[in-house]
């Protein structure tokens, strides 16, 4: 098989790079969809050679090299009939689907914004750039957890409505520093980066920027690479931490926000079992680009030998990185259904379209569940396993999941605010408040970015109705005459009734609502009643 089209050109030449060798004399063959195989060093000079003069014989290439032509044939063929080299587009298309449930959107080049020589660069690739880093982000996680711990930290305090613009702009801004310090500590160590921009991460919105040629540079330098986003996030923290011990309190409060939302971003990127910042550079150190996907395979594999007595496909990585593959597997699943099954209450302004939104992402993972559990029975009863054994395993795994899905109980747990209007105390959300809701416990606080103390109770004295609510009963926000269209509901006060009254009178409480735990088909139910009502 010969991978020469019809005008002698091999066009996949064109649509590769080759690495610098690495310590151990491999090279990696890139495409722009990212590392495709490696290969010995010393067959790079065939392929570059043929990149060079993709229309020369094997003949002439073989003379040059002091190879025989067969060889050099042989290396054309099997790199050219590699899958990822023979797919491979020219260039990345501006939108990409990533499985399971990622978009991105390239926006815009950064190799073009950052040149190798640029102060920046220099001082990434600077001796005690790191130890320093590391320093300040250590400084930053004490000092916001200080702040998260004082009671007289700004947190507990209401934001002006410009704070809250101001707010986002400087997550915004953090959050793409974070991208750019990705590229530019690449870039610093001899790598390419061509793509940054704009993506749904399993449907949450952020920013992204293109580290596949991460695997081109040593393994201290891939670490580097991976943690430069959260280290940056940690020196922003820092910076709006210390700021905020020195600034007014208008301004202290949206920089207290900021460096706690910056090392939360910090701490979530450092999760292992999904391809964020933390997977990358464990993955990087361990020199195992496909590390999430073997130990995967791994699980695969000894779940299929403990269920159905198969043998074992693939080589053996220890327990320690099957139970890696297993978590690998659940996580992303788990922090699906934790976005769908919240998107209603972070949609909850749109009203019923929220709940058809949320009605639809369940529809969605419960049609994407039922594929990848068809495939897998497709395969195994093609796999000579006895029926019987699979009847009864697949019996079990439908009970199981049955059982789960009526049995298991989800902690419900409804957000707003504390008001009086005239002489009635009410509880006001964006979120229609169910009806089984009625008799259950509110827990009132003061209101700040953060609630406060405790502050009273009561209990939902009746079903919502749909009213006018003041901004201030929904966000921790101060001198506001804004408001919102939602839903309010009676509230009876057992105790102290009339000082909690004038508290809330002067000043709208935080409420927490803890409604009845529901089985994941009640809430469904509830959601559907709550759409077509």
């Amino acid at each position: 098989m010969t991978s020469v089209d019809p005008s002698g050109e091999r066009r996949w030449l064109s649509r590769i790079s080759l690495s610098e060798p690495d310590t151990d004399g491999r090279v990696i063959v890139s495409t722009a969809e990212g590392p495709a195989l490696r290969l010995p060093a010393g067959l790079a000079p065939i392929i570059q050679a043929a990149q060079d003069h993709p229309d020369r014989d094997p003949t002439e290439i073989a003379k040059d090299l002091g190879v025989t032509a067969d060889q050099v044939q042989t290396v054309l063929d099997r790199v050219g009939d590699t899958p990822a080299v023979a797919a491979a587009p020219r260039r990345p298309p501006r939108v990409q689907f990533r499985p399971p449930f990622t978009v991105q959107f390239t926006l815009f080049d950064p190799s073009k914004l950052i040149h190798p020589d640029s102060f920046v660069v220099r001082v990434l690739r600077a001796r005690a750039t790191w130890p320093t880093l590391i320093t300040v982000n250590g400084i930053a996680a004490v000092l916001v957890a200080v702040l998260l711990m004082s009671p007289s930290s700004t947190l507990s305090e209401r934001l002006t409505v410009p704070s809250y613009g101001w707010l986002l702009a400087g997550l915004l801004l953090s959050v793409f520093i974070h991208e750019f310090a990705h590229a530019a500590t690449l870039i610093a160590h001899g790598g390419t980066t061509h793509r940054m921009g704009f993506m749904f991460f399993y449907l949450v919105p952020a920013f992204f920027c293109d580290v596949r040629d991460i695997w081109s540079v040593p393994p201290q330098a891939r670490v580097r690479v991976a943690l430069a986003g959260v280290m940056s996030q940690g020196v922003i923290a820092a910076i709006c931490g210390t700021l905020a011990l020195f600034t007014p309190p208008t301004v202290a409060g949206t920089l207290t926000v900021l460096a706690v939302l910056n090392m939360l971003y910090w701490i979530f990127n450092l999760i292992p079992f999904v391809k964020f910042d933390g997977y990358v550079a464990l993955a990087g150190h361990l020199d195992r680009p496909n590390l999430r996907e073997q130990t995967m395979a791994a699980f695969r594999d000894a779940a299929a030998g403990m269920l159905y007595g198969h043998r074992r496909r693939g080589p053996f990585v220890g327990w320690e990185w099957t139970l890696f593959g297993a978590a690998s597997m659940l996580f992303p699943f788990v922090l699906i259904l934790g976005l769908v099954l919240s998107v209603g209450r972070v949609l909850a302004s749109l009203g019923v379209v929220a709940i058809w939104i949320e009605l639809s992402l369940v529809a969605t993972l419960l049609v994407w569940a039922v594929t990848r559990m068809w495939k897998h029975v497709c395969v195994t009863w093609r796999s000579g396993t006895p029926r019987v054994q699979l009847a009864t395993v697949w019996t079990i795994a439908v009970a199981a999941i049955f059982a789960a899905a009526t049995l298991v109980p989800i902690p419900q747990q409804q957000t707003g605010g504390v008001f009086v209007a005239g002489e009635t105390a009410q509880i006001g959300s964006l979120e229609h408040v169910p009806a089984h809701a009625v008799g259950s416990v509110v827990t009132v606080r003061n209101a700040g970015t953060v609630p406060g103390d405790v502050i009273g109770s009561a209990t939902v004295d009746g079903p919502s109705e749909p009213c006018t609510l003041p901004l201030a009963t929904l966000v921790a926000v101060q001198e506001s005459d804004l408001s919102l269209e939602g839903y309010c509901a009676p509230l009876s006060i057992p105790d102290q009734p009339q000082e909690l009254r004038d508290e809330v009178r002067a000043d709208p409480g935080t409420a927490e609502i803890s409604l009845p735990s529901r089985n994941l088909v009640e809430h469904v139910v509830d959601l559907w009643q709550a759409a077509t009502s």
